[in-house]
């Protein structure tokens, strides 16, 4: 599993990429993000797009991976500019059809890969055309904004009711690989990280985003030390994995039924609060 970290710090960039992160994520997606997600409890990054030569110069593995906005007309600059500035890969949120992916892989010219963010019901009915685009490493399902889009109460709702699978089913029929959403620690989270990762691990994916859990909104790698000690929650997500691939067919199947159990509990608890 690839691991995706949200930092434009480059001590932060340096200390995560020694313990099996794969991109450092700078985040510089502002447009239409607080109309959205404003009093959903979700992160919502100020990144400097200054950062992304430091954050490069700081990794020795992972790769530097920035989120563009969502297309608007100053995106063929935006995209220009991160990559002179050493973006390795671009991720293009909230698009709503192929021919949207397209202009924009159109401006990227090939000069690197990207990765779309799935997160719109429009880009969910239009995957078929999206898989087979050229340009595009892999692709990722996010659930926050994909839960709004749906009309949805929680995030993993769009994986208990059976969505992610068929998107998965699209994406390995066209051999497109793909992420799904985020990761809390292996034990942490309203659903325990472990259970979590058993899911997408079941579908197919082969990354996910390293949740708030992992970081706590550190300002610096002081406070990130302080809050959260990553090397050994890092280790107990990679011991997660390694033992999830030996589920058998029986186990995977009652670990998704206790996912969707848990996942309903929930969903009642937020409708019933939201009755009260």
């Amino acid at each position: 599993m690839k691991y995706f970290f949200i930092t434009d710090d480059r001590d932060v960039a340096a200390f995560i990429d020694q313990f099996g992160v794969s991109f450092a994520f700078i985040d510089l997606e502002v447009m239409g993000k607080q109309e959205r997600q404003g009093g959903h409890d979700t992160v919502m990054s100020q990144h400097d797009r200054e950062s992304i030569p430091v954050v490069r110069q700081a990794l020795e593995t992972a790769r530097t991976l920035v989120r563009i906005n969502p297309l608007n007309a100053g995106t063929a600059n935006e995209v220009d500019f991160c990559i002179d500035a050493g973006a390795e890969l671009l991720m293009l949120p909230m698009f709503r059809s192929a021919l949207e992916l397209e202009q924009v892989i159109r401006f990227v010219g090939g000069r690197v890969p990207i990765i779309p963010l799935v997160e719109t019901v429009g880009a969910v009915q239009d995957l078929q055309r999206i898989v087979a685009l050229e340009g595009i490493e892999q692709l990722h399902f996010g659930l926050n904004d994909l839960r709004l889009d749906l009309g949805l109460s929680f995030l993993f709702e769009s994986v208990a009711n059976g969505l992610i699978d068929k998107v998965a089913e699209t994406c390995h029929q066209a051999s497109m690989p793909f992420g799904v959403g985020g990761v809390a620690r292996a034990a942490g989270g309203l659903i325990p990280g472990k259970m979590v990762l058993g899911e997408y691990l079941r579908v197919g994916a082969i990354a996910t985003i390293l949740s708030r859990d992992f970081h706590h909104r550190a300002k610096n790698l002081a406070d990130l030390r302080a809050k959260v000690d990553f090397p050994d929650e890092m280790a107990q997500l990679k011991q997660a994995e390694a033992e999830l691939l030996q589920r058998n067919l029986q186990e995977i199947e009652a670990d998704r039924s206790e996912f969707v159990r848990r996942v309903r509990q929930v969903v009642a608890f937020k409708k019933a609060s939201v009755a009260a």
